[in-house]
């Protein structure tokens, strides 16, 4: 059960991502994820009642402080006995609204990942489009800026300049969440596995822009800045090719660069042969 929960816990983490507005869910896993909340709440709100053992104790207490009389005695047994019926009563209400809250959780999972690429296709990629288009538009009111931005530099800046910034740290943010929403996708299942390594994941032209990725040999350094911003204002500038596939999409990209490379190196060995 551990396992289903933990894939249920990604799966929420999906839902929790687009209710800013970042993109739109299909309502199969909107409804599932209604579904995990309510039945949460049946847990949260199940009967609570004290154990027989505790009952016990304070009938003993009662009767330590009384007169000992038949009368103090008389309803112990019918006390003891509601309180043992009670506490398995809970027990077991407790169990059937867990078992529930798994039944729902694991469903929920199911369908977010049943439905990986549908929410691919349908809510994180037109997303996507969305913040690419809105950082292009960024960057052409920022360019005089130069590819080096910070916060600082629009302090004193026109009204529109720290608008088109404003508006870039957004990109950059709802960038993230798209993201983070993908590779929970990834987790749960919803990945190539001709590119188990993720390398075409983000980029369409990754091999271009950092050919030494993945290498032992050469620089390991990404071509992009670290700060958010920054990268987001590179991935519109630098001429590389964002994109957010599918599996077949991006194992059909690994593939072929794969088939390209053997080909590229058998040319250039047959070249060295020659010579």
């Amino acid at each position: 059960m551990r396992g289903n929960n933990t894939q249920s816990n990604q799966s929420a983490l999906i839902v929790q991502l687009q209710e800013p507005g970042q993109f739109k869910l299909p309502k199969t896993v909107v409804d599932a994820y209604g579904r995990v909340t309510a039945a949460s709440k049946l847990v949260a709100n199940a009967p609570q009642v004290k154990e027989a053992l505790v009952v016990e104790d304070e009938l003993v207490e009662k009767l330590q402080g009384s007169s000992l009389s038949h009368r103090d005695a008389a309803d112990v047994g019918t006390t003891i006995a509601k309180a043992e019926v009670d506490e398995r009563a809970a027990s077991a209400a407790q169990r059937v609204l867990r078992r529930v809250l798994e039944d729902t959780e694991r469903a929920f999972a199911t369908a977010t990942r049943d439905n990986g690429e549908t929410i691919i296709a349908e809510a994180l990629r037109p997303a996507l489009e969305e913040v690419l288009a809105e950082a292009r538009t960024c960057a052409k009111l920022l360019e005089h800026y130069g590819r080096e931005l910070s916060a600082d530099m629009f302090l004193a800046s026109p009204d529109e300049d720290r608008e088109a910034y404003v508006r870039l740290q957004h990109a950059a943010q709802r960038y993230s969440a798209i993201r983070r929403a993908q590779s929970i996708l990834g987790f749960l299942g919803v990945s190539a596995e001709a590119d188990t390594a993720g390398r075409f994941s983000e980029l369409k032209n990754i091999y271009a822009l950092w050919p030494s990725i993945g290498s032992t040999m050469g620089t390991s350094k990404p071509p992009w800045p670290l700060d958010p911003v920054a990268r987001m204002l590179w991935l519109v500038t630098s001429g590389a090719e964002p994109w957010l596939p599918t599996p077949a999409e991006q194992a059909a990209a690994a593939l072929s660069w794969a088939e390209g490379n053997r080909a590229r190196t058998a040319a250039a060995l047959g070249g060295v042969a020659t010579a």
